[in-house]
C-alpha cells in the first residue's frame, strides 16, 4: 500500500479580510478567487452591518459588489447564480450580486414566510425549504402553517407538492445519498405522526 505526504495546512498570509465585527455565516469561493461571503459585518469606515459582501483575492472588501440587505444566512450556488436566506425568506442573485429577477418568493401566491429555516437546492433550481410558513391555499387544502415546503424556481408555491406540517419548526435538515432527507427542530409531531427532535423523511416529506 503506498501513501503521499499530506499537503500541510498553513495560513495564507497573503489574505487578511479586515473584518472587525460580528461573524460570517457562509462562504461561496469563486472561479476567479474571489469570494461572497454572507452573514453580519462591518469593515474599517462602515456605521452599519453588511449582511453581504465580495472580497479580492486578497482579503479586502470588492467595491463594486453592491450593498445589499437580503443576504445574512447561507449561500447555494446555482447555475451561475446563487441563493441565500436573510433568516425570513430566500433571494437569488447573480454572482455580480445584482438579484435575479426571475425567482420572487416574496410575492409568491398562497404563502407567507413567517421564520426562515433551512433550504435544498435541486438541480433544477427548485427549493425545498424549512422552518415556518403560513399557507393560504384552500383549492389544495393547504391551510395554516407549515414546517416543509416546496418552491418552483422562479420562487412561487409549488402547488403540485405534498407541504408537511410538524409542531413547530424543521430547524436543519440535509439529504442524505439515498435521497432521503434528515433534520433536526421542534418535530416531535410530524403531519400528525408522534416523531422526535431529529427525524428522517423521504424525498416527497413523508416520515421515514
Amino acid at each position: 500500500m503506498k501513501g503521499a505526504a499530506q499537503q500541510p495546512f498553513d495560513l495564507d498570509t497573503s489574505f487578511s479580510a479586515n473584518i472587525s465585527v460580528w461573524y460570517v455565516t457562509s462562504i461561496l469561493p469563486l472561479a476567479d478567487g474571489k469570494v461572497i461571503i454572507s452573514g453580519q459585518v462591518k469593515f474599517p469606515g462602515d456605521l452599519d452591518f453588511r449582511s453581504g459582501a465580495r472580497l479580492n483575492t486578497n482579503g479586502t472588501r470588492d467595491p463594486s459588489f453592491p450593498e445589499v440587505a437580503y443576504m445574512g444566512g447561507k449561500i447555494t450556488e446555482w447555475n451561475g447564480r446563487y441563493y441565500t436566506g436573510n433568516g425570513i425568506g430566500l433571494r437569488r442573485s447573480w454572482l455580480s450580486g445584482s438579484l435575479d429577477l426571475s425567482f420572487d418568493m416574496v410575492n409568491s401566491p398562497y404563502h407567507s414566510n413567517v421564520q426562515g429555516g433551512d433550504y435544498h437546492v435541486y438541480p433544477d433550481g427548485r427549493i425545498l425549504m424549512s422552518g415556518l410558513h403560513q399557507l393560504s391555499d384552500s383549492i389544495r387544502g393547504y391551510m395554516g402553517y407549515h414546517c416543509l415546503v416546496w418552491f418552483s424556481n422562479t420562487g412561487y408555491l409549488d402547488t403540485t407538492a405534498h407541504h408537511r406540517t410538524c409542531a413547530g419548526s424543521l430547524d436543519f435538515f440535509t439529504e442524505l445519498p439515498n435521497g432521503k432527507f434528515i433534520g433536526s427542530g421542534s418535530t416531535g409531531i410530524w403531519d400528525g405522526q408522534a416523531a422526535s427532535n431529529i427525524i428522517r423523511f423521504h424525498a416527497d416529506g413523508a416520515l421515514d
